[in-house]
């Protein structure tokens, strides 16, 4: 199997590609900087083949050319701020392209109705994907057990940390699981043309999240819930873009609507494994999130 992937380095993007490569796939990955995409992908003697182009997101034609000649292409950008222009422009260089088979990065609960910033984004791209014509697939996961590590300097700082839903659950789900499920995807034609929605074992609160750190680290860690525009302007203050401290306040309203309070078996059904627990990530992060005073 022949793949493109934008988008290598991210949290999804780097063991997707180190784990198509340990499947014997040949891999293309099209990045700005060619330097960190070899150390952090580290292909060493797999049996994949990697193939790096180095290239620009605003050059179609680099793109188009990209795409040419692969079985499917994988694509994991964000979909609002400066990177929305740029996955538009590499979905319409898909088509261009002839890709066989688009896989996109999506979200969790995706609709134009939702009340993330996120969700709404994903559907409209998810629109301008059905107006190319491309044969299409798209993960779909739930928030990220290491969107908790950017809470870890607050934590670290004063024992807990702030948010704007205290009631709402999340189906947190470990990055490594949604790549290991597009690997699965991605070299299974069987596994096409669907919406993969891809969930952690189990539904948390911010304050169950605390709960499980005040296990881990045996110390109280806390949870302080605020409003919106309090949670907005503690975004900005530290230093946040406006896109981010918007989409930041949306997902809590999201989170709290309960949106995503259900789970689902994909990852087991596409990898054969069962999703790794929050507790378990916790556990290997945990020296990050230890406050000052017991660190001393």
């Amino acid at each position: 199997m022949k793949i493109t992937a934008i988008g290598a380095t991210g949290k999804v993007g780097t063991p997707l590609v180190r784990g198509l490569l340990e499947r014997g796939a040949d891999v293309r990955v099209f990045v700005r900087d060619p330097g960190k995409a070899r150390a952090v992908i580290a292909a060493g003697d797999m049996p994949g083949r990697l193939g790096i182009v180095p290239g620009r997101l605003d050059d179609l034609a680099a793109v188009r050319a990209a795409f040419s000649g692969v079985d499917v292409g994988f694509v994991a950008l964000g979909p609002t701020g400066d990177q929305r222009p740029l996955q538009e422009g590499v979905i319409e260089a898909a088509g261009q392209a002839g890709l066989p088979h688009l896989v996109r990065l999506s979200v969790f609960s995706t609709g134009h109705h939702s009340l993330g910033l996120n969700q709404r984004a994903h559907a409209e791209l998810d629109d301008l994907v059905a107006h190319t014509g491309l044969p299409y697939t798209s993960l779909r996961p739930a928030l990220f057990a290491t969107s908790v590590l950017d809470a870890a300097e607050e934590i670290r700082r004063t024992g807990g940390w702030t948010g704007a839903a205290a009631h709402g659950r999340n189906p947190l789900i470990d990055p490594r699981d949604v790549a290991a499920s597009g690997v699965s995807v991605l070299l299974d034609p069987a596994w096409w043309g669907r919406h993969h929605e891809l969930t952690g074992p189990a539904l948390y609160s911010w304050p169950d999240v605390a709960a499980l750190l005040t296990r881990e680290l045996g110390t109280p860690i806390g949870f302080r819930a605020v409003d919106g525009a309090a949670l907005r302007a503690a975004a900005l203050a530290r230093g946040l873009p406006e896109i981010n401290a918007e989409t930041l306040v949306a997902r809590e309203r999201a989170v709290e609507a309960g949106e995503n309070e259900r789970l689902t078996d994909t990852v087991r059904a596409l990898t054969g494994s069962e999703p790794r627990s929050l507790a378990a990530f916790l556990h290997e992060y945990r020296d990050v999130f230890v406050p000052q005073w017991e660190a001393a």
